[in-house]
């Protein structure tokens, strides 16, 4: 089976992570959608390796609101030590909750360590993506599940926001969710009607960074060039920001 590609094109380019979200319900079996989608994605040795968990109750996301407002002022102090042009532009929003803690619905995907015996042996002797053992082909499960998911909320004309969990607040949600010792909180996909409108993204051209039989040197970064690279995205990222929290260019 096929679909057309210049469809599926546009969907994965303008696709975006809205930081603010309306409050309006889902459409009955909207979650139930994504989540079958998400279930179809690539994984190794067919582990399957992930559990869902939806959040809709007000008084459980306020909770993880204020968890999360928390813990961000403490990363906010550890960003503070690079200059104020490197710094990611979200540190820059207004004090208070999150804007996501009246979206309709929030999926967390759960990993299982457990179930990744079903892949093959050999990565925990050689090494395998990236590191050793199952840990890299795990979180690349996961990830794939979240990329699929959000694909398919784009899919339907709605928002989502890419939440990651730094280790602090996945201990804290956990016993507040009520899962389980042995397994992972990884990550949220927040789901809504965008409430705010989003400039062009910003992805380096393919002719910067493709490489046809071996590699060309003439594209290979110096420091300086990551720097740069650096500044660009961080541009284009408080543009995006701004359309959420009204941040103000550095130096303003």
């Amino acid at each position: 089976m096929s679909c057309d590609y210049e469809t599926f094109y546009e969907l994965a380019r303008t696709r975006r992570s809205y930081r603010k979200l309306k409050s309006d319900p889902l459409p009955e079996g909207t979650v139930e959608k994504i989540m079958e989608c998400g279930r179809w994605a690539m994984n190794g040795g067919n582990a399957q390796p992930w559990e869902f968990i939806v959040v809709t109750n007000p008084e459980t996301k306020l909770q993880m609101a204020k968890d999360w407002n928390a813990a961000f002022k403490e990363y906010k102090i550890i960003e503070e030590s690079r200059v104020p042009e490197l710094r990611h532009p979200v540190f820059s929003r207004p004090e208070g909750l999150p804007n996501w803690k009246d979206c309709p619905a929030m999926i967390g995907i759960i990993g299982d360590r457990r179930k990744m015996q079903t892949s093959v042996l050999h990565p925990g002797f050689y090494g395998s993506e990236g590191g050793d053992g199952i840990g890299p082909t795990f979180y690349k499960d996961l990830g794939n599940v979240a990329q699929m998911m959000h694909l398919a909320v784009a899919s339907m004309g709605l928002g989502s926001e890419w939440l990651s969990i730094e280790r602090p607040l996945q201990l804290k949600w956990q016993r507040l969710l009520n899962i389980p010792d042995d397994l992972e909180l990884q990550t949220f996909v927040l789901i809504g009607y965008p409430d705010m409108d989003t400039p062009p993204g910003f992805r380096r051209e393919l002719s910067q960074f493709v490489h046809y039989e071996t590699y060309n040197y003439d594209l290979y970064n110096t420091t300086e060039d990551v720097r740069d690279m650096i500044l660009e995205s961080r541009s284009a990222v408080r543009k995006a920001e701004g359309a959420a929290y009204k941040i103000k260019p550095v130096g303003e």
